[in-house]
């Protein structure tokens, strides 16, 4: 008799859930709204503001943390960005000491590539660093590529027309160039700064010449940032103007087809994303130490990928 009543309440309370908020749902499959269209025979996907999966939060613990604070090997002075090779050793560009410093996936030092200096594989003002699939590094230098092979030996330097930062190296060795972004009141804000600056040393120069000498694009592109992980999802940071004081860097997330996948906020801009870790370079405003730290994401195996079976 207890059984007979306690499942006629059960199923009583069940009824009642049912009819009170309406049809018990299956959970749905992640829909995608957008359209596809091809130009000139180029699949061109075009994305709703709405991603797929929503707001992305990653969680996060500090992995590995490597500093000079105890090592007499290497001295950090002003690292200005890192990468990986396909072994996971760490490269480290130091803009200031104009060298790099390689460190295996555990965080030993390895080696010093390069020096100051204007003589074959050394560098008068590094700015930014690339690795191809052959562990072969590309270093632009001002008006130059300077490529050394993977152990580190100097190769040879590409002379260029200009000054170039961001670019990247395709898998035919072509050396391309990413979009910079600027707009007219940044641009602006740029040449007063520097013109205080140029003043202050009692020196004074055109305001044609100074923005000449910034080399400043035309084009003011929505993204400055593209990063994709071993998945082949693409992260790319959005433009944030530097006149606004923002807490958070908005990043989209899209899958290697081009779907919107997710948007999320975080405090930094990764390095680098890959096998479920986020690598950055710390700077303590309290001690002005750096290192470069290595945080493990928690909730990596949830994040997810989308691929449309109609297109």
């Amino acid at each position: 008799m207890k059984f007979k009543t306690k499942a006629f309440l059960s199923m009583a309370i069940f009824f009642f859930f049912l009819f009170s908020f309406g049809e018990v749902k299956i959970q749905e499959k992640p829909e995608w709204t957008g359209k596809i269209k091809y130009k000139e025979g180029v699949k061109v996907v075009k994305n709703l503001n709405k991603p797929v999966y929503g707001d992305l939060t990653f969680d996060l613990e500090v992995n590995l943390d490597i500093s000079d604070r105890k090592s007499k090997k290497f001295k950090f002075h002003d690292i200005g960005l890192i990468t990986l090779d396909n072994q996971e050793n760490i490269y480290a560009l130091d803009t200031s000491e104009n060298c790099i410093l390689k460190f295996d996936s555990s965080g030993n030092y390895l080696k010093k590539i390069g020096r100051k200096g204007q003589g074959p594989g050394e560098f008068e003002r590094p700015s930014n660093l690339f690795i191809d699939n052959q562990h072969n590094l590309y270093v632009s230098d001002q008006r130059k590529i300077k490529i050394f092979d993977s152990s580190g030996k100097y190769v040879k330097s590409i002379r260029l027309n200009y000054e170039i930062y961001e670019f990247f190296v395709d898998s035919q060795t072509n050396i391309k160039e990413s979009p910079q972004s600027i707009s007219r009141k940044e641009k602006g804000f740029i040449i007063q700064r520097i013109e205080a600056h140029i003043s202050r040393r009692g020196r004074k120069f055109p305001r044609e010449l100074i923005e000449a000498a910034c080399q400043f694009p035309p084009h003011r592109p929505f993204f400055n940032r593209i990063l994709v992980d071993d998945k082949k999802r693409i992260y790319v940071r959005r433009v944030d103007s530097i006149l606004e004081k923002s807490e958070v860097i908005r990043f989209d997330i899209f899958g290697e087809d081009g779907y919107y996948l997710y948007k999320t906020n975080l405090t930094f801009t990764p390095e680098v994303i890959r096998n479920g870790y986020i690598y950055d370079i710390y700077y303590s405003e309290e001690s002005n130490e750096i290192s470069i730290k290595k945080y493990k994401i928690i909730n990596w195996s949830n994040i997810k990928s989308f691929h449309n079976k109609n297109y």
